[in-house]
């Protein structure tokens, strides 16, 4: 099973970054790019940190604990550039209004 993974945890490592910088792209967006990157960023690290040997049990779910408080506030983190308010009404110079440029 670790030798299935090997190369797998490295291409979810690419393809997670490369949706995380397509989520721009409004059809990728539509589709959850953000939130696939994320969880295929999370798996990478996840699961880095278990099969290393040197790192001790209790630290090892102390890491665990502390990618999944990151993994939630990227997941969070998308929603906030989308929910602004209502921008103010601007108001056209005078110079413009005067040769017909409208709103």
């Amino acid at each position: 099973m670790r030798n299935l993974f090997r190369y797998g945890n490295k291409a979810a490592l690419i393809v997670g970054v490369l949706l995380l910088f397509l989520d721009n792209v409004p059809l990728a967006h539509e589709f959850g790019a953000w939130p696939i990157g994320c969880l295929l960023c999370f798996w990478y690290s996840a699961t880095a940190v278990w099969e290393d040997q040197r790192i001790g049990p209790k630290v090892k779910y102390g890491l665990i604990a502390y990618l999944v408080i990151a993994l939630l506030m990227l997941l969070f983190y998308q929603g906030f550039g989308e929910d602004q308010g209502e921008k103010p009404d601007w108001s056209l110079p005078p110079a413009l209004k005067a040769m017909g440029v409208g709103k």
